[in-house]
């Protein structure tokens, strides 16, 4: 069994190589296509390993040495069936009496078979004549003896005819030694089939070189999915595998992880990530970065407007929509859609205090009336709106609160103590309505790591406020960064 591999670009032409040297009869051992980081170590694409058989070999490699290489490349255009048809076809076609015999080009059987020819045509004439000579009864002069010899000469090398009748039985005389002569050629079939021996045993040699390789290419392919699963990389400096661990420790996720540690090994120098302080403080500033936040200008703003708080759980959202109207010179809150007691018992005690007027709509006409006469009175109308159905029913709100009314603003309200993909989801679901959030329960938060991978994940959902505590109005601060950067690191 011959064994051979062959690569390409693509599996048509590895295909066709393996067709051109090994023939259609070729078996496909193992197909390999390398894809991502094992393709990298790749010269090409494609690796097919295929077989044959010594017999197919010498049948195909016989078809080849009649070929030019030009008739060759031809040839193995053909579709399989057809050049196998052509192999088989070849090897079985009788030898012509002009052509060399079954040694192919060593023509060793070539003279035998014409004097054979011969023999079987005079055999009969020249019986009788043949034992009157070895009887002794037959003479025959020198002259004659070369003219047989020479004529016999032209005839062996294609350029005379067959000896004449009448010097038959001398012929026969002369030719006995000449026909043997050719036989003498047969060692070398000897010869060539020491060679063929010879062949397979260097085939079998080179298979088992090629299995012992193959395991050692496994070997290597499954060290490097190792890794790849692991996501450790043994070639990284200490100090960035140190920084890589201590991000990961804080819940950021991995795609945020890799994105700060290629940029650094992109913009430091070999020096500096080496060094452990300015290794940390490069990440505390690509943190920072990607901490989005908005300015809240019309906070300040003393027109009268429409402020839309918007959440689908319990995320001190309520609570939130009292600290923003104490925040304002002149602002009440609506309540809409929530369940259980209405929101003027509940800060009953904070609106007398403050004087914030609080209200309960428990429709969209009482809801529309509430943010009208507001809106006349000169006042900033802050509705706690809790989305408990379909998402297409706060979207329809807002849809209808923006052809009544100008300036609407939406908040979307997070909470800090939810896990991050249900604010994900929250966020997924409302992005497009919403201009900005609020992440109320920052005082109670256990992972700030997943704070910011929400914006990581996100567009355009920059933070506006975050709620740090129960007290009004003083536990709700614009957001920064720093906020975020401080319960990461415990500054």
């Amino acid at each position: 069994m011959y064994v051979e591999k062959f690569t390409g670009e693509t599996l048509e032409e590895t295909l066709n190589l393996v067709k051109k040297k090994l023939g259609p009869e070729a078996i496909i051992l193992k197909t390999v296509t390398n894809n991502g980081l094992k393709g990298a170590f790749k010269k090409n694409k494609v690796e097919v390993t295929a077989a044959i058989n010594e017999r197919d070999y010498v049948k195909k490699a016989q078809v080849d040495r009649v070929f030019s290489p030009d008739q060759r490349e031809q040839f193995y255009q053909s579709s399989s069936a057809d050049i196998a048809k052509s192999i088989n076809q070849y090897n079985r076609a009788p030898t012509d009496e002009g052509q060399s015999g079954g040694y192919g080009k060593l023509g060793l059987n070539k003279i035998v078979t014409k004097v054979s020819h011969i023999a079987q045509e005079t055999s009969k004439k020249i019986q009788s004549g043949l034992d009157d000579f070895l009887s002794g009864d037959m003479e025959i002069n020198q002259n004659d003896a070369k003219k047989i010899s020479d004529d016999f000469d032209a005839f062996l090398q294609g350029q005379g005819t067959a000896p004449s009748p009448e010097l038959a039985p001398a012929a026969e005389a002369v030719m006995k030694p000449r026909v043997q002569a050719p036989v003498a050629a047969m060692p070398e079939v000897q010869v060539a089939s020491e060679e063929l021996k010879e062949m397979g045993m260097r085939f079998d040699e080179q298979k088992n070189r090629i299995s012992h390789l193959e395991d050692k290419i496994g070997a290597l392919l499954d060290k490097i999915t190792e890794l790849e699963e692991s996501g450790a990389n043994k070639y990284e400096l200490k100090t960035i595998r140190n920084l890589r661990n201590m991000l990961l420790g804080i819940e950021l996720s991995e795609s945020v992880v890799n994105s700060i540690i290629k940029k650094a090994n992109f913009e430091l120098s070999t020096e500096k990530l080496k060094d452990e302080d300015a290794l940390f403080e490069f990440a505390l500033k690509e943190i920072a970065h990607g901490v989005e936040t908005a300015k809240v200008e019309w906070i300040e703003d003393s027109a009268p407007q429409i402020v839309l708080l918007l959440s689908e759980c319990s995320s001190g959202q309520t609570t939130a929509a009292m600290k923003i109207a104490l925040m304002k010179d002149n602002a009440e809150v609506v309540s809409y859609g929530n369940r259980g007691a209405s929101i003027g018992n509940q800060f009953h005690l904070t609106s007398s205090l403050f004087g914030v007027k609080v209200s309960q709509a428990n429709s969209v006409g009482e809801l529309y009336n509430v943010c009208r006469n507001g809106l006349k009175a000169g006042k900033t109308v802050i509705i706690d709106y809790r989305q408990l159905g379909a998402a297409d029913e706060a979207k329809m709100l807002l849809e209808g609160l923006q052809r009544s009314f100008e300036d609407i603003k939406v908040l979307l309200c997070l909470s800090a103590i939810h896990a991050e993909n249900v604010n994900r989801k929250i966020i997924s679901r409302y992005q497009g309505m919403a201009e900005g959030a609020i992440m109320n329960h920052m005082d109670l938060c256990m992972s700030y790591g997943s704070i910011f991978n929400l914006q990581a994940s996100s567009e355009n959902m920059p933070w506006l406020f975050f709620g740090t505590g129960a007290m009004i109005p003083d536990d709700l601060e614009l957001a920064s960064a720093e906020r975020i950067l401080a319960g990461m690191f415990n500054f």
